[in-house]
């Protein structure tokens, strides 16, 4: 060890490439990390707007809207129709069946609001009115 603490000999020509050839691809490494992060920070952002746009339109349930208002009841595409299906949880008393589920659409009262992928309901009312979901 002491010999080459003292030795006036400089590095080699080949030990001088691999350290710029190991510096280098630390760099581009680095550098790809870099972009990785920041498509995954872009692609975030575009689905947390998305999100917050659905929930700003399930948050404000209404069937008909004041004029100048957009609507914001959802348009399910053509040949899709959203439904609902609601269960009671309860166990039924002894002796008695439990109830069968049943299966609510647009048909029956139900409005759906905001986008496909997420999607909120209200029940109309006798009264017209909506409920929540």
């Amino acid at each position: 060890m002491s010999e080459k603490l003292q030795s006036s000999r400089g590095e080699t020509l080949v030990e001088v490439l691999a350290s710029i050839l190991i510096c280098a691809l630390s760099i581009t490494l680095l550098f790809g990390a870099v972009m990785a992060s920041a498509s995954m920070d872009r692609t975030a952002q575009e689905a947390d707007g998305r999100y917050y746009q659905a929930l700003t339109k399930a948050e404000r349930q209404r069937k008909d809207p004041p004029p100048g208002v957009e609507s914001d009841l959802f348009t399910p595409p053509a040949g899709t129709a959203p439904a609902v299906t609601v269960e009671n949880k309860t166990p039924p008393s002894p002796g008695e069946l439990p109830p069968s589920p049943v299966t609510l659409g647009e048909g029956d009262g139900l409005y759906f609001y905001g986008t496909e992928r997420l999607l909120s309901y209200a029940i109309a009312s006798a009264s017209g009115g909506g409920g929540g979901g």
